[in-house]
């Protein structure tokens, strides 16, 4: 026998043993349906054990699909892969059972990862499904939770139809095809947080259609092809907070259709293709407290009402801040929405919304209106806008009143023909490139300010309008041409302490004039400047019966002004009868000592 024979008959013998020795070390069985009975027992395999009836434990890699039909249990994968090779429909499949726990599962190539059918209490953590049409679904189940998995390359990868009260948390979702969470079918109740969420191929993050009173939190959402979070169809009453919604490369950060009663609050949005927000026929619903950057447009309303958008940061989107389509009765109040490409707020066929309270610089256009009526535009600061502060097209019958427009290339643009309202008969807005003087000492200009023969304002303010609540709810005015540095009510003396500061440099002299509510303090006021009276106040400038406005200059530097109301007789006649008599019993003391 030659050499090379020989050598050839080791080579096949070594190769025999080494690939018998790594199926015994790695075996892979396949025969039929497993099942975990009610009784404990496993049926169609070996490679399931148990030592206790409670927890099953893999002891191989298995083939086949697994029934659990035994509650509080617990089946642990220990690292090893259930394997359906694309043709069996379910990885697990939990029916009608409860305190079920799968851990520990590489789940692979099936229908369903994991089917939960009126299953309650369950626990899925810890998994990575890869690679199945639908990775874990829960149908008509309840108080489950899912926490920990990976899941990658679902069609939907997390699936609640007509369930309620699961909490799915901590989950790695990868190239989901169309859902990375799927919630249907009046499913109500679940939280949905801490997930990863990562390339939806062809649909949306988190997608709940019909679906009420869940919890979306704390999730990381990116590279969805439509939308990281989308409400259908009556999903209301749900509560999304707290996520990062970034890098959609198609579609929108948050779309709502047909829902109400939503809120929408301390997300991170950013860096979308289309919008950060959008709610389309949709209603009642708060969006606040966000940040939203980087997006084509920053917050989008399209035939919805009744919408509140308050207190977020909407900054450096490609086209505008806010959008108002054909949508009325809305709120936008307290944002920042700063250096939008185009406009900061733009009300487009949208009527009676109030817009206020807000920080608008650094956009081509503050708020751009076209064909909108009824609105009121109130108490916004309209800072260094490229084009214009405000830009009026086909928009008439709109208030504009207490805005500080400052130093816009342009402060108003309005479209011919068109007449708004630009103050109430006695406030108007403080114009920057206003040269008006104040003869009469009552910090509102002499003269009118003329915007066209249709627009006026006939009391503009000689300083910026500032406005401040308080801890009874009631909100004190200042219009005044120092900064207000702060302004603070104390109830327990009904005391109002405000420090102010010279706004430039060479600034000599400053002013205000306050409103304050009745109800904060007694009409009769005191002002002191530094502890010392200033040099000229008007304590009667104006009385509505609500309100009483008072007037007072200073000479400036950075002061604190005091304003105490003053006792009426009814408080100090009593006072003072109690202080005599307080005398008049000591010296009685006195006498009665000394005749002793």
């Amino acid at each position: 026998m030659s050499k090379k024979l020989i050598y050839s008959f080791v080579l096949v013998f070594v190769l025999t043993g080494v690939l018998g020795l790594a199926f015994r070390v790695q075996p892979v069985e396949a025969s039929g349906t497993i099942y975990i009975r009610a009784d404990g027992s496993v049926e169609g395999t070996t490679y399931i054990v148990s030592g206790n009836n409670i927890t099953f434990v893999f002891t191989a890699d298995i083939n086949d699909s697994i029934v659990v039909e035994k509650s509080s249990t617990i089946v642990d994968g220990n690292g090893h892969t259930l394997n359906g090779s694309g043709s069996l429909m379910y990885g697990f499949n939990l029916t009608s059972v409860s305190n079920v726990t799968i851990k520990n599962v590489n789940v692979l190539e099936f229908g369903y990862a994991m089917w939960l059918e009126g299953a309650s209490q369950c626990d899925i953590s810890n998994n990575t499904c890869t690679t199945n049409e639908g990775g874990i679904w829960l149908v008509s189940s309840t108080e489950n939770t899912v926490s920990g998995n990976t899941i990658k390359g679902s069609v939907e990868a997390v699936a609640l139809d007509s369930s309620s009260g699961n909490n799915i948390t901590g989950n790695n979702i990868m190239d989901s095809y169309y859902y990375g969470v799927y919630v249907r079918n009046n499913s109500a109740g679940n939280t949905i947080s801490g997930n990863n969420i990562t390339a939806t191929i062809n649909g949306a993050g988190i997608y709940l259609n019909g679906s009420p009173n869940n919890v979306i939190s704390g999730n990381n959402i990116k590279d969805s092809l439509n939308e990281h979070v989308c409400l259908l169809h009556s999903s209301n009453n749900n509560r999304i907070f707290g996520n990062n919604l970034s890098n959609s490369t198609a579609d929108v950060g948050l779309y709502m259709y047909a829902c109400s009663l939503n809120s929408i609050s301390r997300n991170n949005i950013t860096a979308n293709a289309d919008t950060g927000i959008r709610l389309d026929m949709s209603s009642d619903s708060t969006i606040s407290e966000n940040n939203i950057s980087e997006n084509l447009n920053g917050v989008y309303l399209w035939y919805s009402s009744n919408i509140t958008v308050s207190g977020n940061d909407i900054t450096a989107n490609n086209a505008s801040g806010v959008v108002l389509d054909n949508s009325d009765n809305n709120v936008v109040n307290g944002n920042n929405i700063i250096a939008n490409n185009w406009w900061g707020i733009n009300p487009a066929y949208s009527n009676n919304n109030t817009i206020s309270g807000n920080n608008i610089r650094n956009n081509n256009v503050g708020i751009n209106s076209a064909s909108s009526d009824f609105n009121i535009v109130s108490a916004n600061n309209i800072i260094a806008n490229g084009y214009s502060g405000l830009y009026l097209e086909s928009s008439s019958n709109n208030t504009f009143q207490h805005n500080n427009l400052i130093n816009n290339t342009n402060q108003v643009v309005v479209e011919l023909g068109y007449a708004n309202n630009w103050d109430d008969g006695f406030e108007g807005n403080y114009w920057s490139n206003y040269t008006g003087v104040d003869s009469n000492r009552d910090g509102i200009g002499d003269s009118w300010l003329q915007i066209d023969e249709n627009n006026t304002d006939h009391y503009p303010l000689m300083g910026m309008f500032s406005s401040f609540n308080n801890s009874l709810g009631l909100y004190a005015d200042v219009i005044s041409n120092s900064t207000i540095e702060d302004l603070e009510y104390f109830e327990s003396n009904s005391t109002i302490i405000m420090h102010v500061s010279n706004m430039t440099i060479n600034q000599t002299h400053g002013f205000c004039r306050n409103r304050i509510p009745h109800a904060l303090m007694n009409e009769t006021y005191h002002v002191t400047i530094d502890g010392a009276e200033p040099y000229y106040v008007n304590y009667t400038l104006f009385d509505d019966g609500e309100n009483r406005w008072i007037y007072f200059e200073y000479e400036h530097s950075t002061l604190e002004i005091v304003i105490i109301p003053e006792f009426p007789l009814i408080f100090i006649l009593p006072l003072f009868m109690t202080a005599s008599l307080i005398v008049i019993t000591s010296l009685w003391k006195e006498q009665r000592l000394e005749r002793f």
